[in-house]
């Protein structure tokens, strides 16, 4: 049987960690990744009518960075086409009348065939790690805040010797103000074949 579900752990715990990066891959994605609004902070109004804004970023990988926006298109990233192995994503959220929280969702699928048979590892049912701020009406918030977690082609997995198919991790960036308004990236979803 295939190993995808070891594989499927491995990935969780990169995401969680930021060892899948060296610290030169991260002082590259702090330097791109400069948010106007973070550090600026504003007093948190009773009403908020207007929804946040959310950004997903993702390094130049070859063809310049990518910045997408609620409207785009779902974007695919294949291994073989990216000029890094190893990178941060990250999720922009901004509200001028304060910025509550910042998640990246993220899940994996992997199918692996040898002839007639198939292994098929599907956890796309969203996990989710946030930056998340609580605060009362009255209270200084920030307007802008981001999250980001690293990206390692190679720990997303690949199929065995012998075996075809492509390994999926898909995921979405949000941003949540302090009205309860969510807003979502489209996905991004990163190949590995």
């Amino acid at each position: 049987m295939h190993n995808v579900s070891y594989t499927y752990i491995l990935l969780i715990l990169l995401l969680l960690s930021t060892a899948a990066c060296t610290k030169k891959d991260f002082d590259i994605f702090q330097a791109q990744s400069g948010t106007k609004s973070r550090g600026k902070l504003v007093q948190l109004p009773e009403k908020d009518s207007t929804p946040p804004i959310v950004i997903m970023k993702i390094p130049d990988l070859g063809s310049g960075p990518i910045a997408l926006h609620p409207g785009d298109k779902t974007l695919e990233i294949h291994a073989n086409t990216a000029s890094s192995k190893k990178f941060f994503i990250e999720a922009v959220g901004e509200d001028p009348q304060g910025i509550k929280s910042v998640c990246l969702s993220y899940g994996y699928f992997a199918k692996c065939c040898k002839d007639s048979m198939c292994s098929e590892e599907n956890h796309l049912s969203p996990l989710e790690a946030c930056k998340t701020i609580e605060a009362e009406a009255g209270k200084r918030v920030e307007i802008g805040m981001s999250f980001h977690v690293p990206v390692d082609f190679a720990k997303i997995g690949s199929c065995q010797s012998g075996w075809e198919g492509e390994h999926r991790m898909v995921v979405t960036g949000k941003a949540k103000n302090f009205a309860g308004s969510e807003v979502l990236t489209p996905t991004a979803v990163f190949i590995n074949p």
